[in-house]
């Protein structure tokens, strides 16, 4: 079949995709391999170059649609290639002791057997290919298969998997090699702890790469039984509902923003393929098209040929806010107004280490400099905001990953959009110098409590406990739909009795204007490269090496006056790049279940667009409860809106031999004019029409207005007590007290007249 006969469009743009960017690489194509001689004149250890795999994989590829001889030796010189050169590398590297048995020709690393193999794939049937050739191919692989004896990664994770692929492969390619037995036999166990399980990461990239390999090992042994397994199709689901307005999953965990473009491109073809999911495919051609408007290219790209089924139609999402997609694996919850370039998107990470994949996280701890990550290549960013994206501009964004070798420091809760809590208060130092530790990962435990969908707001509540630092915090986020604002409530409740200092922080680069109790910001650039490989990287070429963030939107960050806070800001190196982080904090003397609230206000808007209306807009109101619960009031043009939130969930429960232990009485609250025992309670007033929602509560009143309540007592019989009435008095003398038989109700909404 000739290129372009055929009809598949998509996967011909793939092909010409393809062709295109061999062109366009091939005029830099000698540079890369002088760079490549230039890190060598340094560096400690050899690894291959990875710039002669472009042509191996491209070319093969090509040869297999066309059977022209021409394709089929280019791509054999490629691969060929990679046996001289340790020849090329500088006497300086060869006397090393470590090279004292000599440098000996092998793959690039981490994933390069792969492509190797897979261009060897397409034109190991062609005549262009000697004895001599195949001798040679043969004796890179079975080089670079014996790296992986030595130190066999086992378990459920990126570094494994690659492994296994490699080996599996390599047994598959070169079956005659003396060694192929034992390659595919280890090649098989590596694999094991993947086939059907979960994935050990919770980063992005990383479990891309992961998922990626299993579906090319797939391919390799034509083993399709990881399809029937509901873990794997867990995690196309996954990434499909991760996928933001710019085109790509934000990054999380040990990530950079637009890494694995290419990994999760394919991956999704593949799913869209095996499943046939329209929404698969629709976010797999987002990030193709993408990809060829700006020009980006990976040899990974053949895969999306390979895999692409144009029978599957793409078709964009309509669903808004969702859970991803679980609160026991994923554990993090979107935000959303919709899937095109301009929605608005926030992304809620609140996943823990968790006890899955135990054994094999506990190996790699015990094995592994990993002490500052969330086992795996995870951060501390339980209950933290990922990405808070508008209008195709990032307006939060992520840590970003590490600078170097061991260095993890990004991965510090410090770093990240949320909470932190430390023993202790600043002593002539600034918060952020107080807070910041050397980068220990400290385990915590994460639930959710709820995630609700409304008309007017989408709100959640996770929580984390902190035993080592003695705290529990609830976050309450609420999207203000059609403002597009966020509301973020925290309650943190300490856990002993001592001096504490509990910060709220917020990352950005530019504040553009500043008052007591907010801050106007935005983002230039996403770092993407640090020392990482380059120790005297300058500030200069970072930045003309990071993502160029879509200028002209804002973040106004507002955070509510309480009591005993302080308002600042710090300055650190953060994602690569100068960074600053707005805070709120408080340090004080707590006691043993003592509460501190902060509410804060995240409003996205145009640089133009002035925030003294909605500064205006904001009230305080009046909490009973204050700080075990907490209440704000904007006053917008489409009416008067409050948000109130009980952070004790413990408030009204006074019976603990009776069910229902909770009585309305014991657990309302009393937030100005609204009173209600719910955790969660939404009002809009406009003129006389009264919109509210609640969650987990019995009743709800406006004014003096009862607007909801769980009506009659129940119908069952709850409290299995024999001396009480079914209207709820106690039949003896010794007990007089009236309550009610009424449950609470997990949630409602409606409109009345007022």
């Amino acid at each position: 079949m000739l290129i372009g006969e055929t009809n598949l469009p998509a996967k011909k743009e793939y092909l010409d995709y393809i062709q295109g960017s061999w062109k366009e690489i091939q005029q830099g194509y000698e540079r890369m391999l002088e760079d490549w001689k230039k890190e060598m004149d340094t560096a400690d250890t050899y690894y291959a170059p990875g710039a002669p795999l472009y042509p191996a994989v491209i070319e093969g590829l090509l040869y297999s649609l066309t059977d022209d001889a021409g394709h089929a030796r280019r791509s054999r010189d490629a691969l060929l290639s990679y046996a001289e050169f340790p020849d090329k590398l500088p006497d300086r590297m060869r006397r090393m002791p470590k090279h004292a048995k000599g440098i000996y020709p092998v793959t690039p690393p981490f994933g390069g057997m792969t492509l190797f193999l897979r261009a060897y794939e397409f034109i190991k049937d062609s005549e262009c290919l000697s004895e001599e050739d195949r001798k040679t191919l043969e004796q890179i692989v079975a080089n670079t298969a014996e790296i992986y004896f030595p130190f066999p990664e086992w378990g459920p994770h990126n570094r494994a998997s690659k492994s296994g692929i490699s080996l599996t492969y390599a047994a598959k390619m070169f079956p005659n090699h003396p060694q192929a037995p034992k390659w595919g036999k280890l090649g098989k166990l590596f694999m094991d702890g993947s086939w059907g399980h979960w994935s050990l990461e919770d980063t992005g990239m990383y479990c891309l790469i992961w998922l990626a390999d299993l579906l090319i090992c797939a391919d390799v042994t034509g083993d399709s039984s990881v399809f029937e397994s509901p873990m794997l199709k867990y995690y196309f689901d996954y990434f499909k509902n991760l996928f933001c307005p710019l085109g790509m999953i934000p990054d999380y965990g040990d990530s950079v923003w637009g890494s694995a473009w290419d990994l999760c491109m394919v991956t999704l073809e593949k799913g869209a393929a095996a499943y046939r999911d329209p929404y698969m495919k629709y976010t797999a051609d987002r990030i193709f098209r993408q990809a060829r408007e700006t020009h980006k290219f990976s040899p990974y790209a053949i895969f999306g040929y390979l895999w692409a089924d144009d029978s599957v139609e793409p078709k964009a999402p309509s669903w808004g806010s969702r859970e991803v997609i679980d609160e026991v694996i994923g554990k993090k919850i979107v935000f959303r107004s919709g899937w095109d370039e301009n929605a608005t998107y926030m992304l809620l990470n609140y996943m823990d280490e968790g006890d899955i994949g135990w054994y094999y996280k506990e190996h790699l701890r015990n094995t592994l400099v990993v002490t500052a990550e969330k086992m795996h290549h995870g951060h501390a960013d339980e209950n933290s905001i990922v990405a808070l994206i508008k209008n195709g501009s990032f307006l939060l964004h992520d840590s970003g990953y590490r600078e170097g070798l061991p260095n993890g420091a990004y991965r510090s809760d410090v770093y990240h959009n949320r909470i932190v809590v430390r023993p202790g208060k600043p002593s002539n130092q600034s918060l952020f110098d107080f807070i910041r530790n050397i980068g220990i990962y400290q385990p915590v435990n994460t639930r959710r409590v709820h995630f609700k969908v409304f008309k007017d707001v989408d709100v959640s509540r996770t929580e984390v406990t902190d035993v080592g630092n003695g705290y529990h915090w609830n976050r309450v986020v609420t999207y203000l739909k059609g403002l597009e604002a966020f509301l973020i409530h925290d309650g943190v409740k300490m856990l002993r009795a001592g001096e504490f200092t509990v910060g709220n922080l917020l990352w950005t680069q530019q504040i553009h204007e500043a008052g007591s109790n907010h801050f106007d910001t935005s983002i230039d650039l996403i770092g993407q490269v640090g020392a990482w490989g380059n120790p005297r990287i300058t500030l200069e070429e970072r930045k003309r090496r990071a993502w160029p963030n879509k200028t002209g939107e804002r973040l106004l960050i507002y955070f509510h006056p309480g009591r005993g806070k302080t308002v600042g800001t710090s300055e650190a190196m953060r994602c690569y790049l100068p960074e600053k982080c707005v805070h709120e904090s408080c340090s004080r003397n707590f006691e043993a279940g003592d509460y501190v609230s902060f509410t804060t206000l995240l409003w996205p808007h145009k640089g133009q667009e002035s925030s003294d209306k909605l500064l205006g807009s904001i009230e305080s109101m009046k909490v009973e409860k204050y700080p075990r619960a907490d209440a704000i009031r904007l006053k917008l043009p489409t009416g008067s809106v409050s948000i109130c939130v009980k952070h004790d969930l413990s408030i009204g429960l006074v019976r603990p031999e009776m069910r229902p232990a909770y009585t309305y009485e014991a657990g309302r609250i009393q937030y100005g004019e609204i009173e209600t025992d719910a955790a969660y309670a939404y009002a809009k007033l406009s003129g006389h029409v009264l919109d509210y929602a609640f969650i987990d509560g019995m009743k709800l009143f406006f004014g003096s207005r009862e607007v909801f309540d769980s009506d009659k007592p129940s119908v069952y019989d709850l409290s299995h007590r024999p001396d009480l009435g079914r209207e709820g008095t106690f039949k003896t003398d010794r007990e007089h007290w009236e309550f009610e038989l009424k449950t609470k109700w997990d949630s409602w909404e409606d409109t009345v007249q007022i």
